[in-house]
């Protein structure tokens, strides 16, 4: 069987602590290291939900399977759609987001419109998790047969013959989306959209970056141990903010600056000068710049990166946290993760050789500056597993 490239995103030290590991097409969640299966799904939106009726649930089976795939048929029809709804639902406290299987969350719009986070970001959210998922049938079929099993156990508000009365009128025209039953719309008042999990780390993110979304330039910077999803999850944020994306992997060393001396400094492995030259001085203006790209591979200087005038701009990368650069970041957050996890993807990614640098230099150079400066301390949000 081919290698499942798996990025696992823990949440510790935020209102919400679930694991989330990629594994091929499909999404793991994790709590308190316990996977989170449909039926943990199924029973808490039955604790939600009691109003459900057999059309509700098998509503659910097929968003827990095929997500948001079905729901976008063209992007300004959604923006319309969701802009409708967005002004008629009222704020109300709820649960942000709803896990209703592995794969997929309901983000509910009275929440995220009480917190004031702006629609335009669940758009590009929803839109972001509308994929054609190739096993979706099978998942579909997977769900319905532990629904199945649980309305069985009397675990349900309704009883097995009308579960399996209204699944065999279902059947007969073939796997498709249906509404939400006229009792479930009546009692719960249902509004949100389909988002993938995969952005769960995002959320608490998005919370901050709302309460400081006037117009005027803002900074989000990612530092972290490596292989811990650093550039996966700016690049994902990238794409909710539409931000600009500045890589501290740009500011490698230069041979002529990478003595003994300059690498037993904490936080002595990244051309620190230069960054603050060619982007410090301008991050927080709205003006466009540029700045010269290292390339490791040739060991020199490679063309330049352009920033435009976005308002949001993402800085990813260690030691973007750097004492240097003072509190040029208006939301800080660090990506964590466990040693072996780390030494499992670095060893998976880069191979033994490499691992082995990683484990006896870069590795020390990172923790070194992480303890040294601070930097977990100095952070506004942790995301990442808990150290071994």
């Amino acid at each position: 069987m081919k290698h499942l490239t798996i990025l696992s995103i823990a949440l510790s030290l935020l209102s919400f602590g679930y694991g989330i590991q990629y594994v091929g097409d499909r999404t793991e969640v994790w709590d308190q290291g316990k996977r989170l299966d449909f039926n943990w799904c199924l029973r808490e939106q039955l604790k939600l939900h009691p109003s459900m009726q057999p059309q509700d649930l098998v509503k659910l089976c097929f968003q827990g399977a095929f997500g948001a795939e079905h729901a976008i048929p063209d992007e300004n029809r959604a923006k319309q759609f969701l802009e409708d709804e967005f002004k008629q639902v009222e704020p109300a406290q709820t649960p942000l987001f709803e896990i209703i299987s592995p794969d997929v969350c309901r983000v509910n719009i009275a929440e995220w419109k009480r917190q004031g986070i702006p629609s335009t970001w669940l758009l590009r959210l929803f839109i972001a998790s509308t994929k054609v998922v190739p096993d979706g049938k099978q998942v579909f079929e997977n769900l319905i047969a532990t629904a199945t099993e649980m309305v069985r156990q009397n675990q349900a508000p309704f009883t097995l013959k009308a579960w399996e009365d209204y699944l065999a009128e279902y059947r007969k025209g073939g796997i498709k989306a249906v509404h939400h039953s006229q009792g479930y719309r009546d009692a719960e008042k249902p509004a949100y959209r389909i988002v993938s999990t995969r952005f769960i780390p995002l959320f608490k993110i998005l919370e901050k970056a709302a309460t400081l979304n006037d117009g005027s330039v803002r900074v989000v910077a990612f530092d972290g141990r490596c292989a811990s999803g650093k550039t996966t999850l700016a690049k994902m944020l990238q794409n909710i903010l539409d931000a600009e994306l500045i890589q501290m992997d740009d500011f490698f060393l230069p041979p002529d600056v990478r003595t003994p001396e300059r690498q037993a400094e904490p936080g002595g492995n990244v051309h620190y000068e230069r960054f603050e030259a060619e982007v410090l001085k301008y991050i927080k203006q709205p003006v466009p710049f540029e700045y010269r790209i290292f390339d490791c591979k040739i060991q020199d200087y490679k063309g330049k990166r352009e920033i435009g005038t976005k308002p949001w701009r993402i800085v990813e990368g260690a030691y973007s946290f750097h004492p240097r650069f003072g509190d040029y970041a208006d939301i800080r957050v660090f990506s964590n993760i466990n040693p072996r996890e780390q030494m499992r993807r670095i060893l998976n990614r880069n191979g033994e050789q490499q691992a082995q640098v990683y484990r006896t230099r870069w590795i020390p150079m990172e923790e070194k500056y992480i303890r040294t400066c601070n930097v977990l301390q100095r952070s506004h949000i942790v995301i990442g597993d808990e150290l071994e």
